[in-house]
């Protein structure tokens, strides 16, 4: 039997994290009987904390860290892919874009693959984020010398495979270091498509000019070897 931990990186995402967590106890527990669902909270200003806590006292396969102050993407990813304690763990964000459910898209392929991707079907994003990412993703894959379509989307992957596997990106760059390191690694990597919601409240981040001036900085730190 296989172990399952969904693992959610969280900042104020009080619309949403209750469903989310629900979901994934829903999806979870058809699965497996050895699973557990880590939230990652990042300082979140809103009421996501106390929300969280409410349900974690119910529920004890849900697992809680709470950062005092907001730490940001990298620190809370690295965090979301090393706290989780079972054999495989699937990331997916606090937002709920990705429902807990494409997880059963991904494990078919756990026999032959260590790290599977989620590719977005049909994103429900920006055009200006989705126009970003195509080019982000083409440059990536020319310094990975293999085509990935989406490499910060969520992934499935086995625990194991990032042991001596050190991350070093502070910003949203984190998601591509830690494909090209597993494929430098050895590891057999695969995406595979699943469905994109539209996002309930709020907007990404994700083409702040400070993001990407910080992603393409760490970006550079890895191309001559600092990173």
């Amino acid at each position: 039997m296989t172990s399952i931990s969904i693992s959610i990186p969280a900042y104020n995402n009080e619309s949403t994290i209750v469903d989310l967590i629900k979901e994934s106890k829903t999806v979870l527990s058809e699965l497996t009987n050895d699973y557990e669902i880590v939230i990652i909270n990042d300082g979140s200003s809103d009421k996501t904390k106390n929300l969280i806590e409410e349900i974690a006292k119910e529920e004890h396969r849900v697992q809680i860290y709470n950062h005092i102050e907001n730490k940001g993407f990298g620190e809370t990813i690295k965090e979301v892919f090393t706290l989780p304690n079972k054999e495989w763990i699937f990331f997916i964000p606090g937002d709920g874009q990705i429902p807990p459910v494409e997880i059963k898209k991904l494990l078919p392929h756990i026999e032959t693959f260590d790290y599977i991707l989620g590719l977005r079907k049909n994103r429900q994003d920006s055009l200006l984020r989705k126009i970003f990412s195509f080019f982000y993703n083409i440059l990536i894959s020319l310094i990975a010398t293999t085509r990935i379509h989406d490499v910060n989307s969520v992934a499935l992957l086995k625990k194991e495979i990032l042991q001596n596997v050190k991350l070093n990106s502070k910003s949203a760059f984190i998601h591509a270091e830690i494909y090209l390191k597993l494929l430098r690694k050895g590891c057999k990597i695969k995406e595979v498509e699943i469905n994109h919601r539209p996002r309930k409240t709020g907007k990404s981040g994700a083409v702040k000019l400070r993001v990407i001036s910080s992603t393409f900085f760490d970006l550079f730190l890895y191309t001559i070897g600092r990173l």
